[in-house]
Protein backbone atom coordinates (compact mmCIF):
# COMPACT_ATOMS: atom_id res chain seq x y z
CA UNK A 1 0.00 0.00 0.00
CA UNK A 2 2.93 2.82 0.76
CA UNK A 3 4.52 1.63 -2.57
CA UNK A 4 1.65 2.28 -4.74
CA UNK A 5 -0.26 4.67 -2.45
CA UNK A 6 2.17 6.96 -1.08
CA UNK A 7 2.37 9.78 -3.84
CA UNK A 8 0.69 13.10 -3.49
CA UNK A 9 -2.63 13.56 -5.70
CA UNK A 10 -1.16 16.43 -7.10
CA UNK A 11 1.88 14.23 -8.16
CA UNK A 12 0.29 11.42 -9.64
CA UNK A 13 -3.03 11.79 -11.52
CA UNK A 14 -3.07 7.70 -12.16
CA UNK A 15 -3.54 6.65 -8.68
CA UNK A 16 -7.24 6.72 -7.83
CA UNK A 17 -5.81 6.37 -4.06
CA UNK A 18 -3.86 8.54 -1.96
CA UNK A 19 -2.58 7.90 1.88
CA UNK A 20 -3.81 11.03 3.51
CA UNK A 21 -0.89 13.18 4.79
CA UNK A 22 -2.18 12.83 8.32
CA UNK A 23 -2.26 9.44 7.98
CA UNK A 24 1.60 9.66 6.44
CA UNK A 25 2.79 11.47 9.41
CA UNK A 26 1.64 8.93 11.92
CA UNK A 27 3.74 6.58 10.30
CA UNK A 28 6.36 8.31 9.67
CA UNK A 29 6.50 9.00 13.27
CA UNK A 30 5.93 5.42 13.89
CA UNK A 31 7.89 3.57 11.58
CA UNK A 32 11.37 3.55 12.68
CA UNK A 33 10.28 2.51 16.26
CA UNK A 34 8.31 -0.30 14.80
CA UNK A 35 11.11 -1.42 12.98
CA UNK A 36 13.16 -1.33 16.41
CA UNK A 37 10.91 -3.33 18.28
CA UNK A 38 9.86 -5.86 15.52
CA UNK A 39 11.32 -9.89 14.43
CA UNK A 40 13.82 -9.87 11.61
CA UNK A 41 10.82 -10.85 9.23
CA UNK A 42 8.78 -7.64 9.75
CA UNK A 43 12.01 -5.70 10.09
CA UNK A 44 13.17 -5.77 7.06
CA UNK A 45 9.50 -5.31 5.04
CA UNK A 46 9.30 -1.90 7.33
CA UNK A 47 12.95 -1.19 6.41
CA UNK A 48 11.21 -1.19 2.52
CA UNK A 49 8.72 0.75 3.71
CA UNK A 50 11.36 3.42 5.31
CA UNK A 51 12.95 3.42 1.97
CA UNK A 52 10.07 3.96 -0.42
CA UNK A 53 8.89 7.24 1.79
CA UNK A 54 12.45 8.36 2.11
CA UNK A 55 12.35 9.05 -1.38
CA UNK A 56 9.48 11.06 -1.39
CA UNK A 57 9.87 12.71 2.16
CA UNK A 58 13.28 12.98 3.23
CA UNK A 59 14.55 15.24 4.60
CA UNK A 60 11.54 18.00 3.97
CA UNK A 61 8.33 16.03 5.70
CA UNK A 62 10.88 13.64 7.55
CA UNK A 63 12.89 15.59 9.38
CA UNK A 64 12.78 13.72 12.74
CA UNK A 65 14.52 10.97 11.02
CA UNK A 66 18.24 11.45 11.91
CA UNK A 67 17.16 12.18 15.44
CA UNK A 68 15.05 8.49 15.98
CA UNK A 69 18.46 6.73 14.76
CA UNK A 70 20.47 8.88 17.25
CA UNK A 71 18.33 7.46 20.19
CA UNK A 72 18.27 4.25 19.18
CA UNK A 73 21.99 3.86 18.53
CA UNK A 74 22.88 5.67 21.56
CA UNK A 75 20.76 3.66 24.04
CA UNK A 76 22.59 0.84 25.91
CA UNK A 77 19.93 -1.52 25.15
CA UNK A 78 21.78 -3.40 21.92
CA UNK A 79 18.52 -5.20 21.48
CA UNK A 80 17.35 -1.70 18.98
CA UNK A 81 20.70 -1.66 17.81
CA UNK A 82 19.96 -4.09 14.86
CA UNK A 83 16.88 -2.69 13.68
CA UNK A 84 17.60 1.52 13.79
CA UNK A 85 21.10 0.29 11.81
CA UNK A 86 18.57 -1.71 8.98
CA UNK A 87 16.64 1.15 9.18
CA UNK A 88 19.54 3.87 8.43
CA UNK A 89 21.22 1.46 6.10
CA UNK A 90 17.45 2.14 4.22
CA UNK A 91 17.71 5.64 4.02
CA UNK A 92 21.54 5.64 3.17
CA UNK A 93 20.82 3.94 0.33
CA UNK A 94 18.46 6.90 -0.61
CA UNK A 95 21.15 9.27 0.30
CA UNK A 96 23.09 7.88 -1.99
CA UNK A 97 20.93 7.65 -4.93
CA UNK A 98 19.63 10.56 -4.67
CA UNK A 99 23.62 12.56 -4.39
CA UNK A 100 24.82 10.41 -7.56
CA UNK A 101 21.72 11.92 -9.83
Amino acid sequence: MIASSWSDPEEDEGTRFHIHEQDRAVIRDSLVDAAVHSPPVIRTQLCVCINIICKKDFPGRWTSLVDKFCVYLQSPEVAGWPGALCALLSVVKVWKLINEA
